[in-house]
């Protein structure tokens, strides 16, 4: 992923990478891993969203909704 791409929304960065991998046991990750897992979730969630995106547009609402998100994991 380009760094033009990460600069529009928001992505995770390492340290956050790094804080839940803590948070579930893994205390001593790498930050080549880390950066890689960040880049990775926020590919994955931005294509969520844009999959999310494209049922509210043919539903015909404004609004993102949940069962959106539901429909487009």
């Amino acid at each position: 992923m380009s760094d033009s791409e990460l600069g529009y929304g928001s992505s995770f960065t390492v340290d956050s990478v790094k804080v839940i991998a803590e948070s579930v046991g893994i205390g001593n990750l790498v930050d080549d891993a880390a950066k890689e897992l960040a880049d990775d979730v926020s590919y994955r969630l931005k294509i969520i969203v844009q999959d999310a995106m494209k049922f509210m547009q043919h539903s015909k609402r404004q609004k993102l909704s949940i069962t959106d998100i539901d429909h487009a994991l």
